[in-house]
C-alpha cells in the first residue's frame, strides 16, 4: 500500500520525535493517565502510523465508521 522506503523514513522520524519532542513534553507535563480509551473501551494510541494500521479498515474517513477521525465529514472546523 505504501512505499517501503517512505515507511522506513516515517518510522525513523517517529523514533526521533518520541526521543526528542515527545519526551521533552512529557517530562514537563506528564500525561493524566497511563492508558487512554474511548467511551466504548477502545484503546486510543498517541500516534497512528501507516505501518500500524490498515487506513481504510481501521481509520476510515471523517464521517464514516469507525469514526476514528470524527463523526462529521467536514471535521470540527
Amino acid at each position: 500500500m505504501f512505499d517501503e522506503k517512505k515507511l522506513q523514513e516515517i518510522k525513523e522520524h517517529c523514533s526521533k520525535w518520541e526521543d526528542g519532542v515527545l519526551r521533552k513534553t512529557l517530562d514537563s507535563v506528564p500525561e493524566s493517565c497511563e492508558e487512554f480509551r474511548t467511551l466504548s473501551g477502545i484503546p486510543v494510541h498517541r500516534l497512528y502510523l501507516p505501518q500500524q494500521k490498515d487506513y481504510m479498515q481501521d481509520l476510515g474517513f471523517p464521517g464514516e465508521y469507525p469514526y476514528i477521525r470524527g463523526v462529521h465529514a467536514t471535521g470540527y472546523r
